[in-house]
């Protein structure tokens, strides 16, 4: 499954992550045009590409979470 990683941080009112989706979640497919999102790869599961992002975008870790509709796994809302 490939992963993405939203470019914008979400409002505060909505968790303030910078959210990791699939490439099959709603979310992706309506907001994946207009370099919304950086490709991550493919990986076997949440977790993995969680830890990739994580240790990929430094300066973005501590916000990083999975969305909670497609990587609820790794959503901390």
């Amino acid at each position: 499954m490939k992963y993405y990683l939203h470019r914008y941080k979400q409002p505060e009112t909505d968790g303030g992550h910078y959210e990791i989706h699939k490439n099959n979640c709603i979310y992706y497919i309506f907001y994946k045009g207009h370099g919304n999102f950086i490709e991550l790869g493919s990986f076997s599961n949440d977790i993995d590409a969680l830890n990739y992002a994580k240790n990929t975008y430094t300066t973005y870790a501590p916000d990083i979470d999975g969305c909670k509709r497609c990587c609820s796994s790794i959503n901390s809302d």
